[in-house]
């Protein structure tokens, strides 16, 4: 190429030294802020690894029975242990031991439960062990991924009312009477069936009994307020995300007051 004075354009001689020092100082911004976010995460790092990580959620009684003939099914399926499974493999795997669950005896279906019971103590014994704030688990941004966040707190249950306590009493009687296999899945109708009758049952109370549930319920409701009185203001606070049926674990900067009441 050539100049406007019909000389060839000697590139080197006429670059603006400016030009030639922007792209360095933006190479040395750049690696001064990558510095800054690798050091800001080895800290979250450090920290994250120094805080007791939470126990894993307890086994329920049709895993303790998958974990004693998972081993077995699997060399009857995939004899050489050499090779991998295939996924139809896996999936043949789990058919037969959702088929061998509904053909379990009494005696091993009682074995199972008692040692999810057991696990369960333990599970919660563990958890309550945590301190405030232990590691929470969030649900992030893709599909099944799972983030570790700093808790603040935990909220309280909120407490049962009346009509849940009544429930609470007659509801494992009458799932009986409506579904007596205890190895098989209720269908929909089963469920709605089971509500129905709690709902009728409900409405024929006796006034000593409804007297005593609203009085447990009272209690309990005593306890809730308590509880949730004494979390402090920064406590997790549920919020619901841009996605159907997401929830994010949020730090919150505590409630406000419900507004007052108007003469209307």
């Amino acid at each position: 190429s050539k100049s406007r004075w019909g000389s060839p354009a000697r590139g080197p001689l006429f670059t603006s030294p400016t030009s030639r020092r922007i792209p360095r100082v933006r190479a040395q911004a750049s690696g001064a802020a990558s510095s800054l976010d690798t050091m800001g995460g080895k800290r979250d790092a450090e920290r994250m690894a120094s805080m007791p990580k939470p126990p894993k959620r307890a086994r329920t009684a049709y895993l303790v029975f998958c974990d004693k003939h998972r081993p077995s099914i699997m060399r009857a399926v995939h004899p050489d242990p050499a090779a991998k499974f295939t996924r139809e493999e896996m999936q043949s795997v789990t058919t037969r031991l959702a088929e061998l669950w509904k053909q379990i005896a009494p005696e091993e279906l009682a074995d199972c439960k008692a040692t999810a019971d057991r696990l369960k103590d333990e599970y919660d014994a563990a958890k309550a062990a945590l301190p405030p704030g232990a590691l929470k688990r969030d649900k992030g941004k893709k599909k099944h991924q799972l983030i570790l966040v700093e808790g603040k707190g935990e909220k309280p249950k909120r407490a049962r009312t009346a009509y849940l306590i009544f429930c609470d009493r007659y509801r494992n009687q009458i799932m009986k009477d409506v579904h007596p296999d205890p190895t098989s899945k209720f269908t929909r109708e089963e469920m709605q069936s089971v509500t129905t009758r709690l709902a009728e049952l409900w409405k024929q109370i006796a006034p000593e009994e409804l007297a005593d549930c609203k009085a447990t319920a009272d209690r309990l409701k005593d306890e809730y307020d308590a509880a949730k009185a004494a979390l402090p203001p920064g406590a997790l606070k549920r919020d619901k995300g841009k996605k159907k049926h997401q929830l994010i674990l949020v730090e919150g900067k505590g409630e406000k007051p419900k507004r007052a009441r108007t003469a209307y």
